[in-house]
C-alpha cells in the first residue's frame, strides 16, 4: 500500500539472527527495486518514505498521531512519535491485565477502554470477553445518552490481531442493541483485500454469535452486580429494552416485571398497571381517544397505548405468561369483554332504539361504570376495514390474495354496521327512558345534546356517515334551550 502515497521507499533491516548484517531495500513505484548491504545499524527495521506531492498532508504531525492512535491502539507493540517519550498507543486493554486482579480495578480498565472508543457517550457500564479458543477479546458498554424506539447509535470498532480494520461492522452487536458499543480484537477474523472491512466466513460468525450472547449475559449479570447502574440503563432505554426483551426469552423474563411501558397515566410496569385495573391489562393501539379510552381515564384506569415501540407486542407477551385478560380496546371482542350485554324488556329496548340510534348503528344495553355516564359510541373497527376494503377493491389497490385472507376474516361483519351504541341501563336518565311513554322536551333535549356531544368526542369523525356539523349544531341548540328552561 505505500506506494499509493510514496513516490520513494527506502528500508533498512537487521536481523536478531544476523546482527553484524544490514540490508537496505530501496524501490521507486514498487515496479523495480534494489537490494544492497548497508552499515550496519542495531537490530530491527527503518521504513523511509518520499510521499508524493498530493499526500504531503499526511506527515502533518496531529494527522500522523491521530491515524496512528486509531489503527494501532490495540498492537501489543509501542508505537512512538519522533522525540516523543510516551507511546501513542497507551491503551491499557482489561485482557492484557493479571486475570487475578479485583474487579473494581476490572471494570476501570474497561470503562477506560469504552470512554476511548466511544466518546460521543460517557458508558454507564462496562465488562468484557474473552475467548482463547476463538482468541477472542472484547469490552461491550452501555451508552449514557438516552435512546428511543428504533434508534441506533451502535458503536462497534473492530480489531484484527491488534490492527484497526472497521467500524462499520454493526452486526457485531445485536441489531436491537442501539444504545450499546463495543470494541473486538480476534485472532481469526480475515481482513478482505482492501482492509478496510471482513470477510463473512465462519470465524465471523463464531465472533458475532459470542459477543452477542455476551451482550445478554452481561445485561443479565447487573441487577446484582451494579444494581444503580442497572436502574439507570432501565430509565433512559426503556423503549428500547422492550424490543431486547422481545428478541430474547433470558431478557424477558429478567425484564418483564421491572419495564415500564407507556400508558394513558404515564410510564409504569405492567404488574403496576395490572393491580390499578382489577387484573386486566387494557390497551389501545392508535392514538385516536375512543369511548372506551376516554371512560377508563375518567375511572382512573391506566390504558397500555400499544402504538408505542415495543407496547403491544410486550404487553401481549406479559399477558399470556401470567394467564390475564388482556383488553385490545376498539375490537369486537373487548366491546363483549368491556360491556356484556344486559337484557331489557322489548318495549324498553325499542324506545332506547327509537330515541338514541340511527340507521348504521348497533344498539348493545349493558351496565357500566360510572353511571353519571349515559351511553358510548364504540366503532366497529372490523366494519371499517370491510368498507376499506371493498373500496380498495373497486380501485384495485390490494392484491387478490391478500384481498381473499381479509375477505375470509370478515365474511361475517355487516359493513353497514358503523358503530355500537353502549347505553348504560344503571344512568338516571337511561332508566327514566326505559320507564317513560312519554319524553318531556327537557329530557329529550338533553339526549340530543349528550349525542352529539359523545358522538363527536369520541368518535373518528371524519368516517363517511357522521355529519359534524350537524351533531354539533344539534348540540348547542339543545343546550341553549335548556338553558332558557324552554318547555
Amino acid at each position: 500500500s505505500v506506494y499509493a502515497i510514496a513516490e520513494t521507499v527506502e528500508l533498512e533491516t537487521t536481523s536478531y539472527s544476523t546482527p553484524n548484517e544490514t540490508w537496505r531495500f530501496k524501490s521507486s513505484g514498487g515496479i523495480q527495486f534494489s537490494l544492497t548491504p548497508a552499515p550496519c545499524r542495531p537490530v530491527g527495521t527503518r521504513v523511509r518514505m518520499r510521499l508524493k506531492e498530493d499526500h504531503t498532508a499526511l506527515s502533518d504531525p496531529n494527522h500522523l498521531r491521530a491515524s496512528v492512535a486509531r489503527h494501532c491502539a490495540l498492537l501489543p507493540v509501542p508505537v512512538y512519535m519522533a522525540g516523543e517519550s510516551s507511546p501513542i498507543n497507551d491503551l491499557d486493554p482489561p485482557w492484557r491485565a493479571d486475570p487475578d486482579i479485583p474487579d473494581i480495578r476490572r471494570r476501570a480498565l474497561c470503562q477506560g477502554l469504552a470512554e476511548h472508543f466511544d466518546p460521543s457517550f460517557s458508558p454507564i457500564c462496562s465488562w468484557d470477553l474473552s475467548l482463547p479458543d476463538l482468541g477472542l477479546n472484547a469490552v461491550i458498554w452501555v451508552q449514557d445518552g438516552r435512546s428511543y424506539a428504533r434508534s441506533d447509535a451502535r458503536s462497534v470498532s473492530v480489531f484484527a490481531r491488534g490492527m484497526f480494520i472497521t467500524d462499520r461492522c454493526r452486526e457485531m452487536l445485536p441489531s436491537w442493541a442501539g444504545f450499546m458499543g463495543c470494541v473486538v480484537d480476534a485472532r481469526g477474523l480475515t481482513p478482505t483485500a482492501s482492509r478496510e472491512d471482513l470477510r463473512r466466513d465462519a470465524v465471523f460468525d463464531a465472533v458475532c454469535d459470542a459477543v452477542h450472547n455476551c451482550v445478554i449475559e452481561g445485561i443479565c449479570a447487573l441487577p446484582e452486580r451494579q444494581p444503580e447502574a442497572w436502574r439507570r440503563i432501565t430509565r433512559r432505554h426503556a423503549d428500547t429494552l422492550r424490543g431486547a426483551a422481545l428478541a430474547d426469552d433470558r431478557l424477558f423474563a429478567l425484564l418483564r416485571d421491572t419495564l415500564t411501558v407507556p400508558t394513558s397515566f404515564g410510564e409504569m410496569t405492567l404488574t403496576r398497571l395490572s393491580q390499578n385495573s382489577k387484573g386486566r391489562i387494557l390497551m389501545k393501539l392508535d392514538e385516536a381517544n375512543g369511548p372506551e379510552a376516554m371512560l377508563f381515564k375518567a375511572q382512573q384506569l391506566p390504558v397500555v397505548l400499544g402504538f408505542r415501540y415495543g407496547a403491544a407486542p410486550f404487553a401481549r407477551r406479559y399477558a399470556q405468561e401470567h394467564d390475564m385478560n388482556l383488553v385490545e380496546l376498539g375490537t369486537r371482542q373487548a366491546s363483549a369483554d368491556l360491556f356484556p350485554p344486559a337484557e331489557v324488556p322489548e318495549q324498553a329496548r325499542d324506545r332506547l332504539a327509537a330515541h338514541l340510534a340511527k340507521p348504521g348503528e348497533r344498539l348493545v344495553t349493558a351496565h357500566f361504570e360510572p353511571d353519571l355516564v349515559p351511553f358510548l359510541f364504540v366503532t366497529d373497527e372490523d366494519a371499517r376495514l370491510k368498507r376499506r376494503l371493498e373500496a380498495d377493491r373497486e380501485d384495485s389497490q390490494i392484491g387478490s390474495a391478500a384481498l381473499r385472507l381479509a375477505q375470509i376474516h370478515l365474511k361475517d361483519v355487516r359493513a353497514e354496521i358503523t358503530r355500537d351504541i353502549v347505553v348504560n341501563l344503571s344512568n338516571p336518565l337511561i332508566q327514566r327512558l326505559t320507564q317513560a311513554d312519554v319524553l318531556d322536551d327537557a329530557t329529550q333535549r338533553a339526549l340530543i345534546a349528550m349525542r352529539a356531544y359523545l358522538l363527536t368526542l369520541g368518535v373518528e369523525i371524519a368516517d363517511d356517515d357522521i355529519d359534524p356539523a350537524a351533531e354539533m349544531t344539534a348540540f348547542f341548540e339543545s343546550m341553549v334551550l335548556l338553558a332558557e328552561g324552554a318547555p
